[in-house]
């Protein structure tokens, strides 16, 4: 496969003969913007790429040809299907809004810059004057709220909230959420493209900042990273996070893999901020508080003040390192308690069910079981214990830890959760 690698060549220039025929516009060649740009060329579309500038296109195009030459190195696709898909991505330098010819052609049209709040409206302004009124308009923003984004658009019928999941190129699990204005036209639509493209389609009810995906995850790294804070070992809160959804890798592990500043955007989106009308801060309160020492670290080193908070309880080199039985078995049930708590939550706050919910994190997440299977197969009056217990110890720390009341009235009445 290494010598089918190196056969693989890429035009290296920033921009492709226009060929009027794009059907999917990215805006943004960051990691999202071109791992969609791929998803969607890998699925036989026309992609346009739109960049800023011209050196943010070369790194656009860095990062294609980089994942291109994976897909074939792990045998996924050869040189000859990897340069089909190249070809079919054209980027271009923004310029005069999004008045180019390409425009007239595009089926659906994706927001994929940095969350930035300012920056993103701008760019969702330019392209709603700018495109075909039956062109869907989706923003992927993680941690912004979409339906403010979207407040001051000419035709919010058209603006709708994707959410995928990284790397997209190889996760295909995306969450949709119409807004308040959302037009029935661009919810069939959309769908309809996304269908097309071998998306995995999670719908959830309605929309709330952040989905349910990310409300999940970002609870579940955060008690990792609680537990750092509290001296737990490095390996054990690994070890722990992955034996209790069976995973190949904890969260400490998937968190160094992701992109790890836009984690903690979106960490730092979900942290308390006062506002008495944050859905979130209704449900959560200051449950998403980060640790004090790692705030500092951020503080200090930015991004990389991460890196410096999982050093401080690695074990020392004359220590022995065995996991204690009991110690990781306490963690793995706070992990659990986490996983319950959230995904009731959401539930509860009429964004999904519970089995899209599972389905959801088995996609986008990578479980083999969801969180309601978890606790159906464990017994609901024994999750609510753990909820319970994991509540109780965060009270002492005083933070809060909603226990959602529709998981106490299945505890008490001894149902399961329906999962068909």
């Amino acid at each position: 496969m290494k010598s089918e690698v190196n056969k693989y060549k890429a035009d290296n220039s920033a921009e492709i003969p226009d060929s009027g025929l794009a059907e999917i516009l990215v805006v943004g060649p960051g990691k999202m913007g071109t791992g969609l740009s791929l998803a969607f060329a890998q699925s036989g579309f026309s992609v346009l790429l739109v960049g800023r500038s011209q050196v943010s296109l070369e790194s656009g195009l860095n990062l294609i040809d980089e994942s291109l030459k994976e897909g074939i190195n792990k045998g996924v696709f050869d040189v000859e299907e990897a340069q089909k898909i190249r070809q079919r991505i054209s980027l271009k330098k923004k310029e005069n809004n999004f008045t180019f010819p390409e425009v007239k052609s595009i089926k659906l049209a994706l927001e994929a810059i940095s969350e930035d709040f300012k920056a993103k409206a701008e760019v969702l302004a330019e392209l709603d004057s700018s495109l075909p009124l039956s062109t869907p308009l989706a923003t992927i923003t993680s941690s912004l709220d979409a339906e403010l984004l979207g407040s001051t658009l000419a035709h919010p019928e058209k603006f709708i909230w994707l959410h995928f999941f990284y790397p997209p190129q190889k996760n295909r699990a995306v969450e949709v959420a119409h807004l308040s204005r959302t037009s029935l036209q661009t919810i069939e639509i959309t769908m309809a493209i996304l269908g097309q493209a071998g998306r995995e389609i999670i719908r959830l009810k309605k929309y709330r900042r952040g989905g349910v995906a990310n409300i999940i995850l970002i609870s579940l790294i955060l008690e990792a990273l609680r537990l750092i804070d509290e001296g737990f070992e490095v390996s054990l809160v690994e070890e722990a996070s992955r034996l209790a959804f069976n995973l190949p890798m904890g969260f400490l592990s998937l968190l160094s893999w992701l992109d790890q500043k836009l984690a903690l955007t979106v960490a730092s989106s979900l942290r308390p901020t006062g506002d008495s009308k944050d859905p979130i801060f209704l449900a959560y309160d200051n449950f998403f508080t980060w640790p004090a020492r790692l705030q500092e670290f951020v503080k200090k080193e930015g991004v990389r003040g991460l890196d410096s908070f999982l050093k401080i309880n690695q074990p020392h080199k004359s220590e022995n390192s065995s996991l204690n039985a009991l110690i990781l078995e306490l963690a793995q049930q706070r992990f659990l308690a986490v996983a319950f708590m959230t995904s009731s939550e959401v539930v509860e706050a009429g964004l999904i069910d519970p089995a899209s919910c599972d389905r959801l994190c088995q996609l986008a997440l990578g479980w083999p079981e969801g969180p309601f299977t978890l606790m159906n197969r464990l017994g609901i009056e024994a999750a609510l214990r753990l909820v319970t217990e994991r509540m109780e110890l965060s009270h002492r720390q005083e933070i809060n830890f909603p226990v959602p009341r529709n998981l106490i009235e299945k505890a008490m009445k001894k149902e399961l959760w329906p999962l068909t």
